[in-house]
């Protein structure tokens, strides 16, 4: 299945950004994350027993991603390709899951995973907002609740502490425009922050045209003795084309076009505000708390190789989410030792309102919006209560446990076309976290973790297609997580690396024998296992990372046992350098490389395997300072590699019945280039 990839072309790029970072004098950082379920007190990365990476708002500009996978796609574990077809809307996950839904995310302490299914869209949240970001890997429900099988995503927004703003505008390849507005200021007690950001294009294939708008406000206040009050309000308004995926043959004879999803499209509007306070009350007590409220509104049509004989399908859903969390920490410090107790209760509401609409072959574009073919509410109700102690018996060792209780309920409503598959389920889980982390000496140490996660079924699965593949009887996935982690500076740089293992029963497959026409069932168990390396250093004004992962992810149960799960790489590779080279220029250069992986829908592995490849992209950047005009110009796909994020085994619906089988690639853009200026004061 080649696309274009050349080990050849990747070594030489290799060489020419390895040669300009050399080793570099002894560097001495301290990172601090949040180890709780909201952030309250500092905690140094290395009192943490998990392998956590940080990215700073620095490395977001340096970078220039245009979304949060794009930026993510870098990091060391993880998972992502591109199923819509347009490279905006990407599915995000870590640690060989690929579903998307294995993730806990949160922006300022307050959840935005969809509540019907656990899924993010990451691309709605503004880059321009974004002050840092964590990655905590391993099973983590213990801290985050159900949905954190792979991890959690912790996004810290932009205040305004720091006065001025900025204007850019930029424009590029396939008709791409972007303009960016900044601005912060404070006074006395109170910091704001503002920003909008536009991103447009006419699209590197058909049906990719489409723009997204994203806006920011936040407000902080300091009532005093380090207590903050904080509001934030995000707003993003989405329309792209969703192309889908080609025949091999097609993607062969021409990448860029979109033969059957011509009508396809997404119109999302998103928008949530959140109210956070953090600061201490009597005596060694802190308090930690949130109030959030979502919404989306959302229209898709799907039509797809079958439109001719079914036509195609259009969906219309509005989601409105209520969340809480409170949060109260004492810590005590004692002759050589230290203690921090959390306790907290979580709640969260969610119901999804949504209207189905069959459109016809002869205009599968057209709905007629007086003929729903379905109609349906959800809601879901989630109650938690969670416990963590974190005890440093020396300023060597720490100590954490924790334990958290979730109980989710489900209830699923339906009109239309039958109001008998009206049904609910409650889901209890308990889960638990332990590890410790040694620090050996200034230059090295160690962590050991154990941590449990699990994942409720989602209404499809349980209720809404009854005939099909629904099943109101499974039962939540459950994963547990063993990790051995060891960080240190070595030649003048920081190092982690991280050997990891996730058993995950009752994994919810589809299985085809079962039902009527197939349907969803608890019978798959998988392990995931695996080995990261994340590196960091400089060398005078010279910065440089390097990522790399290796991931086994098997199936253990049923005919398909010892086979490997789809869409995971086992191999993959990153690495880039900031540089100035002069005269005010700047360079920043990174290549990504993915191995090989099995087509999705392929478990028992007997299709060819997806293609490794490699890109490059490359940034220069001149300015005079911090403040001032700043101008750019970059190229992403620079050695114009073709490839494909996504493969997958499936029947081709536009052939005659019984359809034949044959395998999908998604294209992945070329060579672009973006160019731009702007003004920071």
């Amino acid at each position: 299945m080649a696309t274009g990839f050349s080990f050849r072309r990747m070594l030489l790029a290799t060489l020419g950004i390895g040669c300009v970072a050399p080793v570099s004098a002894h560097v001495s950082e301290v990172v601090y994350v949040t180890a709780t379920r909201l952030p309250d007190r500092e905690t140094d990365r290395e009192r943490v027993p998990a392998s956590t990476t940080v990215i700073t708002r620095e490395e977001i500009e340096r970078r220039g991603a245009g979304t949060l996978q794009d930026l993510l796609a870098l990091e060391a574990g993880v998972v992502v390709y591109d199923q819509v077809g347009n490279d905006v809307q990407k599915t995000f996950d870590l640690r060989g899951f690929t579903g998307g839904d294995s993730l806990a995310v949160f922006v300022d302490g307050a959840r935005v995973n969809d509540p019907r299914n656990n899924l993010t869209s990451l691309e709605s949240i503004p880059m321009e907002a974004v002050e840092r970001i964590e990655i905590t890997r391993g099973s983590a429900a213990a801290t985050a609740g159900g949905g954190a099988e792979a991890g959690i995503i912790h996004i810290h927004t932009r205040r305004g502490l720091e006065p001025g703003g900025l204007l850019s505008v930029a424009a590029g390849t396939y008709g791409s425009t972007r303009l960016v507005g900044e601005w912060a200021d404070s006074s006395g007690p109170l910091d704001f922050f503002l920003s909008g950001a536009l991103d447009a294009t006419d699209g590197f294939r058909e049906n990719t045209d489409g723009d997204q708008k994203r806006f920011a406000a936040s407000a902080g206040l300091d009532v005093g003795e380090s207590r903050l009050l904080r509001m934030t309000l995000l707003y993003s308004d989405l329309e792209y084309g969703n192309p889908g995926a080609l025949r091999e043959d097609e993607y062969a004879t021409d990448p860029s076009a979109s033969t059957f999803n011509l009508l396809d499209f997404t119109e999302a509007l998103r928008s949530s505000a959140t109210l956070n306070f953090v600061g201490p009350l009597a005596g060694r007590l802190s308090l930690a708390a949130d109030l959030a409220y979502r919404n989306e509104q959302a229209e898709t049509l799907t039509t797809g190789r079958g439109a001719a004989s079914f036509g195609g399908f259009f969906l219309d859903a509005d989601t409105a989410t209520w969340g809480s969390t409170v949060q109260i920490t004492h810590a005590t410090r004692g002759t050589g030792d230290r203690n921090e107790l959390v306790v907290g209760l979580e709640g969260l509401a969610g119901e999804n309102r949504s209207t189905g609409f069959f459109t016809p072959p002869s205009s599968p574009g057209s709905v007629d919006r007086s003929n729903p073919a379905s109609r349906n509410s959800t809601n879901r109700t989630t109650t938690a209560f969670y416990v963590q102690d974190t005890f440093q018996p020396s300023e060597r060792w720490s100590l954490t446990a924790g334990c958290r209780y979730d109980r989710d309920h489900f209830r699923y409503d339906e009109n239309v076309p039958d109001a008998a598959n009206d049904d609910a389920r409650t889901f209890s889980e308990v889960s638990l976290k332990a590890g410790a982390t040694w620090r050996a000496n200034d230059r090295l140490d160690v962590h050991v973790a154990y941590g449990e996660a699990f994942l409720p079924p989602t209404v499809e699965q349980l209720f809404a297609f009854p005939l099909f593949f629904s099943n109101p009887d499974l039962d939540p996935e459950d994963s547990r997580s063993v990790e051995l982690g060891l960080g240190g500076e070595a030649f003048g740089a920081r190092f982690e690396v991280a050997a990891f293992q996730i058993d995950t029963e009752d994994e919810i497959v589809f299985d085809p024998s079962a039902g009527t026409f197939g349907m969803n069932v608890n019978a798959g168990r998988t392990r995931r296992r695996g080995f990261e390396l994340s590196g960091r250093g400089s060398a005078g004004s010279v910065g440089w990372f390097v990522n790399a992962s290796v991931a086994d992810a098997t199936l253990r149960e049923g005919p398909d046992r010892g086979n490997t799960v789809p869409l995971v790489p086992t191999y993959r590779a990153s690495y880039g350098v900031d540089a100035p080279v002069g005269a005010g220029f700047v360079l920043h250069m990174n290549g990504l490389f993915v191995g090989e992986q099995v087509l999705d829908s392929d478990p028992e592995n007997a299709e060819e395997r997806l293609s490794a490849y490699f890109v490059l992209n490359a940034r220069v950047s001149w300015s005079r300072g911090a403040r001032g005009v700043r101008l750019f110009v970059e190229a992403r796909n620079a050695l114009d590699q073709g490839y494909a994020t996504r493969g997958i085994f499936a029947a081709d619906l536009s052939t005659p019945f019984p359809w034949e089988t044959a395998v999908f690639l998604t294209p992945a853009p070329g060579r672009r280039w973006l160019a731009g200026a702007e003004w920071r004061f």
